[in-house]
């Protein structure tokens, strides 16, 4: 699956807000499946970006830079 809009060049702090909410709100959602399902122990979601943005803001927003950015999610 793809999610875009997380390339935000201004209003980073409420775009990201709401993007986060909904990523929270759907893992959430595919890890009870998985459980409700008794598959859990077995499955791990990962996520892996190299897109960053600098930290300090510049007029609009923040600028393009290094990144290296991953999520896994799984059980033990």
């Amino acid at each position: 699956m793809s999610v875009g809009g997380y390339d935000t060049h201004s209003d980073q702090l409420a775009a990201h807000d709401n993007l986060f909410n909904d990523l929270n709100q759907s893992l959430s959602a595919f890890y009870q499946a998985m459980v409700e399902m008794g598959v859990a122990p077995n499955v791990t979601t990962f996520t892996l970006s190299d897109f960053g943005r600098t930290w300090l803001p510049n007029s609009n927003g923040t600028d393009h830079a290094w990144g290296s950015h991953l999520m896994a999610m799984g059980e033990l």
